[in-house]
């Protein structure tokens, strides 16, 4: 009998620890998940990033607008560590525009991964046409004709790639709409060879694709070799010390006007693009001091 009542004293003593035990977790796990949220205004819970390199991207709106100084346009910085956006006008950097030159830098990149140019200094054959811009009208290396935005330059490069090779790049890469139906361009000039699906045609792509786009290349998320990676650095470059530098792209259409890139300080790096929506002010040159407003003052 003895037996019988110490055994049931010990399996109610087994019970009574674990109800305990479960309590003890609910408490804790209550505990943990009161640490992880937070209560906005309404009593709404939200939960907190407990570690921004690893989870949910953070998006901020921000105004710019005293860089901007009436000029119609958006713009998105974007810093691939943290994962972190800073937009603003923000619907605009959801809207997709022509990426006219500023597709140079994936143009750059796709005659060096097939073997059309080799480095900064490989020519293009100049046809000894008249061109409006008298720096496109001669022999340029690749530094050069990036620098003066040469048209014909590029587009020698992208036929010779072709077709096939470059809609598998951009789907690749998630360039826009990849929509390169229009090959040869909507005749926005006059003269054929100064014409392309990215100049006003059929790829658009929006200033948040931009940001993604180049964060891919230049992060290795691509197939790109270091040395292709590195040539473009090199051509985008436009100023660094040992604190600051500064790579990026124009680029100008129907008012509709680009300045996309990168930029590195104080150990990090966001990559940008400023759009520019505006008839009297849509101009690359604009977007880029607008761009070098923003990083002198916010950044």
């Amino acid at each position: 009998m003895k037996k019988i009542i110490s055994a049931i004293l010990l399996i109610s003593l087994i019970i009574l620890f674990l109800g305990c035990n479960r309590t003890n977790n609910d408490i804790e796990k209550q505990a943990y998940d009161a640490r992880n949220t937070a209560s906005d205004a309404n009593g709404n819970f939200e939960t907190k990033r407990s570690n921004p390199i690893q989870n949910n991207t953070i998006s901020q709106s921000v105004d710019f607008s005293d860089c901007f100084n009436g000029v119609n346009g958006s713009a998105i910085f974007y810093n691939i560590e943290y994962d972190e956006y800073r937009l603003y006008n923000e619907k605009a950097c959801e809207t997709r525009h022509s990426p006219c030159s500023t597709f140079k830098i994936i143009t750059t990149l796709l005659g060096l991964e097939n073997g059309v140019i080799y480095d900064e200094n490989s020519t293009m054959r100049y046809n000894g046409g008249l061109y409006p811009i008298a720096s496109w009208n001669k022999n340029l290396t690749l530094t050069e004709a990036f620098q003066v935005s040469c048209v014909w330059y590029f587009k020698q490069i992208i036929d010779e790639v072709g077709q096939n090779t470059t809609q598998k790049m951009l789907i690749d890469i998630g360039y826009g709409n990849c929509d390169i139906s229009e090959w040869s361009g909507s005749s926005l000039n006059s003269m054929p060879d100064l014409n392309g699906f990215w100049l006003e045609s059929s790829l658009v792509i929006s200033p948040k694709e931009q940001v993604q786009v180049l964060a891919k290349v230049f992060e290795g998320k691509t197939n790109a070799s270091p040395d292709t990676i590195s040539i473009l650095e090199k051509i985008m470059l436009i100023e660094g010390d040992e604190n600051t530098s500064f790579f990026g792209k124009t680029g100008t259409g129907k008012n509709n006007a680009w300045f996309v890139g990168f930029f590195e300080k104080e150990s990090k790096r966001w990559y940008f693009a400023v759009n520019l929506q505006d008839k009297n002010h849509a101009t690359g040159k604009n977007a880029r001091e607008i761009t070098k407003a923003i990083i002198d003052k916010y950044f």
